[in-house]
């Protein structure tokens, strides 16, 4: 399918570039911000990549002309499924290494780290899918996805037959992409055919007793919610390897390590907001109880309480005001 021409991607240019840092830039406004290196030292250097949207999935192309190096502490809330039109990418996951190639590619979950090296030659096909709105078409929390897919596996037929038709079709992709109810449409038969050969498991979170392994994980989440814990850092805690740590979470709890890691940090926010002194700030609960990004905060805050934690701190404020008898 990859080795193909893809004029519905090529005629969305988003940029061309001869400087590394404008690229890494460029590509995480679009994905989300990580470190972009090269690997080897040469004055030759350009990039590009091409992207378009429909409705909340991303679908794009990046090309480097040097050996590049990614490093990405964890996926946000998306799931990026990864190919290579061109050339390779090697990537560390799990204590091993994958290759990444025209008939191979890989499913990244949220809250999973990326490091990834690409070939000087490679061109990546990316798909940013929004893990909320696959999570709701899955009928799942945390849906477990298969790590790798193989476009020549049978189960990923329909899903494939898709994605060629729409990507050798500009005037298809215009209309996607312009037309609010088209896209919708287009994003449900994207998820449909995805899920059917993606999805490792239809069942809900399992009801039998969780492994030890994930008791241990949450028990360290507790005691650890406010230090900068990665995903590494739960399973070296928990005795066990991230991936067997990932499995674990979304069979027995429907969720994955680091979401219930925000969502610890996120209940303590909102108790130490609603108990906060008059000197405390929202910047100072958020970095207390380890959220690094302000601006993350807010939004993951307002999503799981529906109100800003300016509202919720306000309103304590007010209960605490002195009264004024006459």
């Amino acid at each position: 399918m990859l080795e193909e021409d893809l004029p519905a991607l090529e005629g969305h240019r988003v940029f061309a570039s001869r400087d590394v840092e404008e690229t890494e830039a460029q590509i995480s406004a679009l994905l989300q911000p990580h470190r972009l290196r090269p690997t080897t030292i040469s004055a030759d250097y350009h990039a590009n990549m091409d992207f378009f949207r429909f409705s909340s999935i991303g679908v794009g192309s990046i090309a480097y002309s040097r050996p590049m190096s990614l490093q990405l502490e964890e996926i946000a809330d998306y799931y990026l499924l990864m190919f290579c039109r061109r050339g390779s990418a090697r990537l560390i996951r799990n204590g091993g290494e994958e290759w990444v190639g025209r008939r191979h590619g890989v499913c990244i979950a949220p809250g999973e780290p990326l490091h990834a090296e690409f070939t000087d030659d490679c061109e990546q096909i990316v798909f940013k899918v929004d893990a909320r709105t696959l999570c709701r078409h899955a009928g799942r929390k945390a849906p477990l996805m298969r790590q790798r897919i193989d476009l020549a596996d049978t189960l990923f037929a329909p899903w494939r037959t898709f994605v060629r038709g729409m990507l050798s079709d500009p005037a298809t992709v215009d209309f996607a992409t312009s037309n609010t109810r088209v896209a919708a449409e287009y994003e449900s038969l994207f998820l449909s055919t995805l899920l059917q050969g993606g999805l490792v498991d239809n069942g809900r979170a399992d009801s039998g007793i969780a492994p030890i392994s994930v008791k241990r994980a949450e028990a360290y989440i507790d005691d650890h919610f406010a230090d900068p814990i990665t995903l590494d850092d739960i399973a070296a805690a928990a005795g066990v390897p991230a991936r067997t740590l990932l499995n674990g979470f979304r069979r027995f709890r429907d969720t994955s390590p680091i979401r219930a890691l925000r969502e610890r940090r996120l209940t303590a926010a909102h108790e130490r907001l609603l108990a906060a002194e008059s000197d405390q700030s929202i910047l100072d609960i958020a970095l207390d109880v380890g959220f690094g990004h302000p601006g993350r905060f807010a939004l993951a805050y307002t999503e799981r309480f529906g109100e800003k934690p300016s509202t919720t701190l306000r309103r304590r404020r007010l209960t605490n005001l002195p009264t004024h008898r006459q």
